[in-house]
């Protein structure tokens, strides 16, 4: 959940980070910040990502079955991995 909140808040400052980097090549640093603007590009960036991490996550499914974790065999570790489990017959006709 804490990398989810760092990554909004990351992507909420581009905005920010962009018309400062824009106003130093620019050299104008007395030029006034659009706060407004810049609140509004920033949660429209968050909302995108949050919107996209959704979607990549929906997409990535469960995993149905035994987790067996990572161990160690032979000096080598082994990744973790899921194991799949037999599937009962279903009594329900709609399926």
């Amino acid at each position: 959940m804490l990398r989810i909140a760092v990554i909004l808040l990351v992507v909420f400052a581009i905005p920010f980070i962009v018309w400062t980097l824009w106003r130093m090549f620019k050299k104008r640093p007395d030029a006034p910040a659009p706060t407004r603007i810049l609140l509004g590009a920033g949660f429209a960036c968050s909302v995108a990502a949050l919107l996209t991490m959704a979607v990549l996550e929906i997409g990535q499914g469960t995993q149905d079955g035994a987790y067996t974790p990572p161990s160690l065999q032979d000096g080598q570790i082994r990744p973790g991995s899921f194991e799949e489990r037999e599937r009962e017959p279903s009594t329900d006709p709609a399926r």
